[in-house]
């Protein structure tokens, strides 16, 4: 399947995507990948570590990403976490958990914000946030 996958910073690319490990990606990451192929999310994506320089690496996307898509240094690898989670697309008789996307902001977070708050605010004003600061 053809789509468009965040190569490097603001270069968008088309590939061909299998979703399968060792398919025409190596590791595509399916169970993260897969919550951005073809549907509307964001993803927060940023590097466990940088070598040699300053931390800067955090960008958003809109799309799947590859695996160094944050630098063309190996050690800068890029780690995606999407805004929204979409159900699997199996079916599963004894799977009877939500049918629709739901937040990936653990409702600890969510409820800690409340209490600050006075209300919650939308997951995209959250990423927003976090992405600014």
């Amino acid at each position: 399947r053809l789509t468009r996958v965040l190569y490097r910073p603001f270069d968008i690319r088309n590939t061909y995507y299998t979703g399968n490990s060792r398919g025409f990606h190596c590791m595509p990451r399916a169970g993260v990948m897969g919550h951005f192929f073809h549907r509307e999310n964001i993803g927060l994506v940023t590097s466990r570590l940088t070598k040699g320089e300053d931390f800067a690496h955090a960008q958003v996307t809109e799309d799947i990403t590859e695996v160094i898509c944050m630098s063309p240094k190996t050690s800068n690898n890029g780690f995606v976490f999407p805004l929204w989670l979409y159900p699997s697309e199996a079916t599963d008789l004894l799977d009877t958990g939500p049918r629709e996307r739901r937040s990936n902001l653990a409702p600890a977070f969510l409820a800690d914000l409340k209490a600050k708050l006075g209300h919650t605010p939308a997951p995209e004003t959250i990423l927003a946030y976090i992405y600014a600061v």
